[in-house]
Order: C-alpha cells, then structure tokens, then sequence
C-alpha cells in the first residue's frame, strides 16, 4: 500500500481525524486543515480516509512534516477509543490488539493492516502496511508508549535499519518499541 492513497470508499472515524486539529504542532498545519475543510469534526461520525490522505500529503510537502506527523500520530494515541475493558491494559497487552484497534477506526475498502510480534520481553515489533507516512505510525506508537507505560519508564521507538521503509520505497515499514 503507498502512502496517502486509499480505496475511495475508505473511511475513518472522526474520533481519528481529530488528532489532525488536537495535537501540539496544530498551528503549524491548521492552514492545510482548514483548506480542506476538516476543521469541525464530528467524533461520532466516518470521514473519507482519502480526504485525510490528502491532508497529510500536503503536510509532507511542507517544512517540519516528521514533527508535524509524529505530533498527529501521538495525538491519534492519546485520543483512541479504547474499550472500557482494555483502558488497564498494559503496554504489551495494547500494542498486540492494535491490529484491531487499527481495524476499528476504519471501515470498507482496503486500509492497510499492522501485524505486532515479540521478538523478546519488553521489545515488540509493529509491522505496518498502511496508507499512512511512517512518522505518523511511528508516533501513533511513541503515543501509546506514553499512555500505557508507567510513568518514568524507559522506552525507545525506532525504525528497523535493516530495511527500506514505506517512504524509502518498501513494502512496509517495521518500527521497534522497547522499554525497561
């Protein structure tokens, strides 16, 4: 799947498409959002992904797009729904439903898949074939570090350096989280 293109039928969901308007460097890209009209989000409601897509293509032409999208993906973290039964989860217990999570926010079409495996303890592999950039599912997962990490926790969110990501013209993109 390349980046920042979809099925047209493809939706996400407005609690999603908020991290757009609700993250630290929104100023930097509000006049993107606004342009295209994604302003005033309705968290209940389903937007076309593509139209997202569209957004976030314009954000990369701009300055600064790795700490604009790592911003949007760790805001996609800290805004997820997460059923009542998993809010206690810890880090390891998320992170291997987050192909599910990933699945929720979005319906019909084709939207990609994330597949997480544990190399060793503490240390889990996100094996991602999205139509995002990388530096927004590697925030999403710096993001869900921070919410489902005890405070104080050591952690460490990398690229695999062993292949080409999406954006270097592979067919998906690995990132590493570990923590102590």
């Amino acid at each position: 799947m390349r980046p920042f293109t979809c099925d047209p039928e493809t939706e996400l969901t407005g609690q999603t498409v908020l991290s757009l308007i609700k993250n630290i460097n929104y100023q930097n890209i509000q006049a993107i959002i606004e342009k295209h009209g994604l302003t005033d989000i309705d968290p209940n409601a389903w937007y076309p992904l593509q139209d997202v897509l569209n957004v976030l293509k314009e954000i990369s032409d701009a300055t600064n797009s790795t700490f604009n999208f790592v911003s949007i993906g760790m805001a996609a973290a800290q805004l997820a729904y997460i059923p009542p039964e998993m809010e206690n989860y810890t880090l390891e217990q998320i992170l291997r439903q987050y192909g599910k999570i990933y699945q929720m926010r979005h319906r019909n079409g084709d939207f990609g898949s994330v597949v997480v495996e544990k190399p060793s303890e503490n240390h889990l592999k996100i094996i991602m074939d999205t139509p995002y950039p990388d530096d927004i599912m590697y925030g999403v997962m710096y993001g869900y570090a921070r919410r489902f990490l005890p405070p104080g926790t050591r952690t460490v969110v990398q690229y695999d350096d062993t292949q080409p990501r999406m954006a270097e013209g592979g067919d998906y993109t690995v990132v590493h989280v570990r923590w102590e």
